[in-house]
């Protein structure tokens, strides 16, 4: 029976170790993960990189993620051009657009031509994604600077660099975010990482890695169990000590 104790506290121990990594692992990242986006340098002659269009209702989503937001934060690279990052209704876009070479960041294909989606396990551990750039034609060289329009939503901060968009902003709309010179002139050279903020990530953290000091207490006291048992077991099996002879008195 011993063994078989022995065997069940291993098997809980081992079984505590995936829920423990994955807890401290989800508590280390926080609320949120990096995922770099990789071939964000445009053709010489487009005006602006823009994302699709963002359209959702938040009352088709999870509760655990309606409070949920991604921040990207795009840098020139070295010897670039200061960028713009901004967030609009779509159709404002357009008209700002309208005319000129604009690209749209899609996945990369694999042999037969279909998107080629990330492997999800690298993408949280800070591979990121690859993206090509698919530029739709215009015959404009620049736009008006992006300052001066009234029409964002949301901008960059210019010390940072750095664009939140939570679900509210586009809960119901029809939105698109825009990278853009300061002066809207064509080339544009960035760096780009989104962080994914999902907050909910922390709380079932905290939750698995409870889960696994549970199952790793009791492995750990079912051995301290079994080993108390048998040097009790021991101690009852053990001849009593005899008793000393007294002084002067031969042992016959």
């Amino acid at each position: 029976m011993r063994v078989v104790g022995y065997i069940v506290a291993v098997l809980l121990i081992l079984i505590a170790l995936p829920p423990l990594i994955l807890g401290i692992g989800a508590i280390a990242v926080g609320s949120g993960f990096d995922v770099p986006l990789k071939g964000m340098t445009a053709p010489p002659k487009v005006v602006a990189i823009t994302s699709p269009e963002f359209t959702l209702k938040s009352a088709d989503l999870p509760s655990q993620v309606r409070d949920a937001s991604v921040t990207l934060r795009v840098t020139p690279t070295d010897g670039s051009a200061p960028l713009f990052i901004g967030l609009a209704a779509s159709e404002d876009v357009k008209r700002y657009l309208r005319n000129a070479p604009v690209a749209h960041p899609e996945l990369q294909k694999d042999a037969t031509g279909k998107d080629q989606p990330p492997d999800p396990q690298s993408v949280v551990l800070g591979d990121g994604i690859a993206v090509d750039l698919v530029v739709e034609p215009g015959k404009r060289k620049k736009v008006a600077p992006p300052a001066e329009k009234d029409f964002w939503i949301r901008q960059a901060d210019t010390s940072t660099g750095a664009i939140t968009v939570s679900i509210p902003d586009l809960d119901g709309k029809d939105v698109r975010l825009v990278i853009v010179r300061t002066d809207g002139k064509a080339e544009i050279a960035a760096d780009a990482v989104a962080t994914v903020n999902v907050p909910f990530i922390r709380t079932v953290g905290f939750g698995v890695l409870a889960g696994g000091i549970v199952l790793l207490i009791l492995g750990i006291g079912l051995i301290l169990l079994i080993d108390r048992r048998g040097e009790h077991h021991r101690s009852a099996d053990a001849p009593p000590p005899s008793e000393p002879s007294a002084p002067g008195v031969d042992a016959a």
